[in-house]
């Protein structure tokens, strides 16, 4: 390999290797921060979504609470029951309850203490708002130490005391609000999400109000939320893994559930994103969020999640972009190095080369008679003429500096050929004439 082709070669290696590198920590770093940026992404989409949903919460909240103030009847029927119980011992009161508590499954429907809590003033209350509010699968109420008073139907106990969502609203502050998680009611029949609300008489503590929405009311909030566009969807996940809702045409809930090693990863983290595979054996890109964020146990969850391929699509777009115009400047780059490396060294260095032959020629000159004259003068003039070359070297380096020496060289060793063909040309005819006497 000639001196050109090493220098072609080590301008590929210096220029090419570091874009091959480049290229090489784009596409693996490059693509994990963006499909971490873009799962960061998700997970706000996801985040937005639960918002929507606890915002319908809260609207349902503030109605039924502005529909309390409109409307007495129930406040002021649970302050009567609590009346009733006061002069009531609370060892007998507990007994009773218990007793009560035991039967209630079994009541039929037409049994009066059944009846005193479906058909009073709180519990026709309770209706005609349920009537305004068609979302509202249920609404139960309890007095100050838990016991049902008012109901929209039969409860599966009498005694709420010992529930989680009781205890909650038993400690809220007057105005207060909580909502519970997801899950299935076999009171109502329906997938709901309760909203707990105290009740207080002058201050005081009267009894909590539980209203259970159909979650499914709620998913038209998400739909305009979201747009539906193509190869994005959400979906509410419980916490079994089974599908609850998704904005996917056709869904049927509790049909399908999420792939096992997602499940767990979502309910360990509670919000993120992650990648998943769906029956199909497509891969998304998803999103989650918990509906229950305040809770130490998580539950339902919102996913949000896109096609990975139509994610990565535009990072591949630009990488392709990137790749071609890296390629082109790589062109570029290595059409102006060779032409540099050409004119200030491949070039200069040929000077040298054919010059260094020139002189050379010119050492084999010695004027015997047996010698083409008219040759010897070519070789001189070529020697000359490449001196004259080698002599305009400007390169600024090294090469400039070996030019200059060796033409200081080649114009001596001329000199010194010129003056030994002179002196063995002076000497020739004397020894001619000597021969010939």
């Amino acid at each position: 390999m000639g001196l050109q082709g090493k220098f072609i070669v080590a301008l590929l290696i210096s220029a090419a290797l570091p874009l091959l590198i480049a290229l090489a920590v784009f596409e693996t770093s490059g693509f994990r921060y963006f499909l971490d940026e873009r799962g960061r992404f998700h997970h706000m989409q996801a985040a937005t979504l639960v918002q929507a949903l606890d915002e319908a919460a809260d609207h349902h909240g503030e109605m039924f609470q502005i529909w309390l103030a409109e409307d007495s009847a129930l406040p002021d029927f649970v302050s009567g029951k609590n009346r009733e119980g006061a002069g009531v011992d609370g060892g007998e009161r507990a007994r009773q309850t218990r007793m009560l508590d035991e039967l209630w499954p079994s009541l039929p429907e037409d049994d009066s203490r059944l009846l005193e809590v479906l058909r009073n003033p709180g519990s026709q209350s309770l209706l005609r708002y349920m009537k305004l509010q068609p979302e509202v699968a249920e609404v139960l109420v309890t007095d100050a130490h838990g016991r049902l008073v008012a109901a929209t139907g039969k409860t599966t106990d009498f005694d709420q005391a010992d529930e989680d969502w009781w205890r909650e609203g038993s400690v809220l502050g007057e105005g207060g609000r909580w909502t519970d998680i997801f899950r299935f009611d076999t009171s109502s029949n329906v997938f709901s999400q309760d909203i707990v609300l105290p009740l207080h008489d002058n201050g005081v503590f009267a009894g909590v109000v539980k209203m259970s929405m159909d979650v499914s009311s709620l998913f038209p909030r998400l739909a305009s939320r979201n747009n539906n566009v193509p190869g994005e969807r959400w979906e509410i996940v419980l916490a079994d893994g089974w599908i609850l809702a998704s904005s996917e045409k056709g869904f049927v809930p509790l049909t399908h559930r999420v792939p096992e090693q997602a499940r767990q990863n979502i309910i360990k983290n509670g919000r993120g994103w992650l990648l998943t595979q769906d029956d199909t054996g497509h891969a998304w890109l998803t999103g989650f969020a918990a509906l229950e964020s305040h809770q130490e146990t998580h539950g339902a969850h919102i996913l949000f999640s896109s096609l990975r391929d139509d994610v990565v699509q535009p990072l591949q777009k630009r990488f392709l972009q990137i790749g071609a115009v890296a390629i082109a400047f790589f062109g570029l780059c290595m059409l102006g190095g060779y032409w540099i490396v050409r004119n200030d060294i491949l070039i200069p260095l040929e000077a040298l080369r054919r010059a260094a032959r020139s002189i050379s020629a010119t050492a084999r000159t010695l004027p015997p008679q047996s010698l083409d004259i008219e040759e010897i003068r070519k070789q001189k003039d070529a020697a000359i003429h490449d001196l004259n070359v080698i002599s305009i070297i400007r390169t600024g380096d090294e090469i400039e500096a070996l030019a200059a020496d060796f033409a200081d060289m080649s114009e001596r060793v001329l000199r010194y050929h010129s003056e030994l063909e002179a002196q063995v040309a002076a000497r020739t005819p004397a020894a001619d004439s000597k021969a010939s006497a």
